[in-house]
């Protein structure tokens, strides 16, 4: 099995970002995991056991960042191998960027 951790940033005050509800669905769009980032600004177990192909984890911003335009970004993935994968988030309030971590 796959599985799927994720660590948010604020990108615009340089410190991890507590409090953002993440969620995965699979490719039939079935909630897989779902989690709160910690004070770290990470989710360690995500999604412990998921298969491989296409998930879509989308992270909500609209709860830490009130005021921003950003509301939250969803990133369609594709896990092709049976290993950890891990999916930081950098974002502020008007701009996000992810990319596929170690």
């Amino acid at each position: 099995m796959a599985s799927l951790s994720v660590h948010v940033l604020d990108t615009a005050h340089g410190r991890a970002l507590a409090g953002v509800a993440v969620s995965v669905r699979d490719g039939a769009g079935t909630v897989v995991g779902a989690g709160v980032t910690d004070a770290d600004g990470r989710i360690a177990a995500l999604a412990p056991d998921l298969t491989v192909g296409d998930h879509t984890v989308a992270y909500e911003l609209a709860g830490v960042f009130p005021d921003g335009f950003l509301r939250a970004v969803t990133v369609a993935v594709r896990l092709e191998e049976d290993r950890h994968h891990h999916l930081p988030l950098l974002a502020s309030a008007w701009s996000a960027t992810s990319y596929l971590g170690t």
